[in-house]
């Protein structure tokens, strides 16, 4: 397989000269099964669509808060969605149609089990739209997050790059132990360690299943040893 793939490159005419060992390590995840990174791109185009092209017309100062995200939970094998998801899913859509927020964030990826195919944050989406009849343009999905730390990075960066607010304060739901461990020093020091900066500038619970924070443009930095960093 691997000598095939080289075969391909050596026949390319890559007009850039990072292209061949560009397209020589997205095939190296190709024959890995480990595309994630890129399956849904470019995501403005696709997924988040209708959301980006709504963001203009939001009135921001209305709410208390930019976005709501919602961190995803991997179903067991079998399943399309966990239990624990969809409890997550529904505090956020109850944060949402209390109008704490005009977006919801909706951050997951293809974590367990592994190599599963079903999408956390897809198959959030999804629920949310069937239950509670949340239109699409409402909905923002980060599909690549793989740990609690990505969660937060990956939702920085989609708020930073299309445009949110960054003046303005974000909310955070999940599971009780969840809020509690994102809000104390070790998961400071967790995402230090991991990605070499917090990607928020403070978090502060607010409720049991509920945490203020806002994200830091830290979040953008691009870690060019990790393969499936979108």
């Amino acid at each position: 397989l691997l000598k095939a793939k080289l075969a391909e490159i050596k026949l390319a005419r890559d007009p850039l000269f990072f292209e061949p060992t560009l397209n020589f390590a997205l095939k190296l995840l190709e024959a890995n099964r480990r595309d994630e990174a890129g399956r849904y791109e470019p995501l403005e185009a696709g997924e988040n669509k209708a959301t980006v092209q709504d963001l203009k017309n939001i009135r921001w100062t209305v709410y208390s808060y930019s976005f709501i995200l919602v961190l995803g939970s991997g179903p067991p094998a079998g399943l399309n969605l966990s239990k624990i998801g969809a409890k997550r899913a529904d505090q956020g859509a109850q944060l949402f149609l209390e109008r704490k927020a005009p977006l919801i964030i909706l951050s997951g990826g293809h974590v367990h089990p592994m190599q599963t195919p079903y999408n956390e944050s897809i198959e959030m989406k999804r629920y949310l739209m069937e239950k509670f009849k949340i239109p699409q343009k409402s909905i923002l999905i980060d599909p690549y997050a793989r740990h609690t730390t990505t969660n937060f990075r990956n939702a920085a960066r989609l708020a930073l790059r299309y445009g949110i607010p960054n003046d303005r304060k974000a909310l955070v739901t999940s599971s009780e132990d969840h809020i509690a461990i994102v809000t104390k020093d070790g998961f400071r020091i967790r995402c230090s360690t991991e990605l070499g900066y917090f990607p928020m500038e403070f978090i502060t619970r607010v409720s049991p299943i509920a945490a203020e924070f806002k994200p830091s443009v830290a979040s953008l930095f691009f870690d060019a040893n990790d393969p499936l960093d979108p």
